[in-house]
């Protein structure tokens, strides 16, 4: 008794193509886990696994098209069959990649390239690289290593830890945890929360109904942190700035803080170690709450 041709099955596509001239690669995969890896012999190897009818299995291939120094493959509509994993593995001649999914996720690892990567729910993960550029409306967004990260989300949360450069992040109501950045870091979130850990550079911290929470050691750039409604809490140890802190309405708790009898602003001014750089932390209605 024969199989169903109709029958959904798994499938195998592999393929090894010369990126002749092309510097920028493109990958369009709506629905597929996308992995992009470093390839050690100068050609971009594709290892996908499928599902589909199994009728049209065999003929199945991905789109791939060339156009002055771009090499371009997706995942195009073709009937009954899509591809769930890609394996793509790059190599060294490429310096910039495109990677979009839909639902699909994508992890690109150990790979020195300019990295644009957008998903609609699906996650992104990327350990090293050079500039990364990731966006998401669902999934959260994940770099380490990398030398520079621009984000855009909507409800997903980011993550950096380990950037030599500069972040610039903002959510609408995902989280955002910075750990351990050389460079310059401005984070926005409308609800979310903010976490900045040991940055280096310049801060430019700006939450909605979300807390922020810093933690500052060592060399500190200086900066400005403020909320609508959200708590600021602030952990020094071995900096040296000149800070200044003030709430319209709510607590402040620090050495040197003004404690009005009657509602009213709170404010106060300190200058931690030698002094130096400067951190103006407001709040309007936000609790402010600072440890040395």
């Amino acid at each position: 008794m024969s199989r169903d041709e109709n029958a959904v099955e798994p499938g195998y596509y592999s393929a090894s193509l010369d990126p002749e001239r092309a510097e920028r690669l493109v990958l369009r995969f709506p629905e597929c886990e996308l992995i992009i890896l470093p390839s050690e012999d100068g050609m971009v190897k594709l290892e996908l696994e499928l599902n589909g009818n199994r009728a049209q299995l065999p003929g199945w291939k991905p789109s791939i098209r060339r156009s002055e120094g771009i090499l371009i493959v997706a995942d195009e509509p073709y009937d009954e069959v899509v591809a769930k994993v890609a394996r793509v593995r790059v190599p060294a001649c490429i310096r910039d990649i495109e990677a979009h999914a839909v639902s699909g996720s994508i992890e690109i690892r150990d790979l020195v390239v300019d990295l644009l990567a957008d998903t609609e729910s699906g996650d992104i993960r990327v350990s090293g690289g050079s500039s990364v550029e990731a966006s998401s409306s669902q999934g959260g967004v994940e770099v380490e290593g990398a030398r520079k990260v621009s984000a855009r989300l909507v409800s997903g949360a980011l993550r950096c830890r380990g950037i030599s450069d500069s972040i610039d992040a903002e959510t609408q109501s995902g989280d955002i945890t910075v750990e351990s950045s050389a460079g310059n870091v401005i984070a926005q979130s409308d609800s979310g929360d903010i976490s900045v850990l040991h940055p280096g550079g310049r801060l430019r911290v700006s939450g909605g109904s979300g807390d922020v929470e810093l933690e500052l050691q060592g060399r500190f750039a200086g900066g400005e942190v403020s909320t609508t409604t959200g708590d600021v809490s602030l952990a020094i140890s071995g900096s040296d700035l000149e800070l200044r802190a003030e709430t319209l309405s709510g607590r402040l708790e620090a050495p040197g803080a003004e404690q009005p009898i009657t509602t009213g602003p709170r404010r106060c001014a300190l200058r931690v170690g030698s002094g130096g750089r400067r951190l103006h932390i407001k709040s309007v209605s936000g609790d402010i709450e600072i440890e040395s």
